[in-house]
């Protein structure tokens, strides 16, 4: 039998929290080294910024009434779009 969207999308959002979930963990591995946040702080600060992101999308895709999540999302490049 084929799932629901709902399903799908419950799915879907599950895989996005758990890349987010590893992109913190490298982000935070990589911060154990000062030398590397010394020369990549940027780059980690995005590695961040990424992770936050596919998390608030992930509670977007997953939740019952997409539109009011993303209006309450943490980042406004989210927030833009729920109009």
């Amino acid at each position: 039998m084929a799932p629901s969207q709902q399903q799908l999308f419950f799915v879907l959002a599950h895989e996005l929290r758990g890349m987010s979930q590893n992109l913190e963990a490298l982000g935070q591995h990589l911060c154990a080294d000062p030398a590397v946040i010394t020369s990549h702080i940027t780059a980690l600060q995005q590695l961040d910024f990424i992770a936050q992101s596919q998390a608030s999308i992930a509670d977007i895709i997953a939740a019952e009434d997409p539109v009011s999540v993303c209006r309450t999302a943490r980042h406004e490049h989210l927030k833009r779009h729920a109009g």
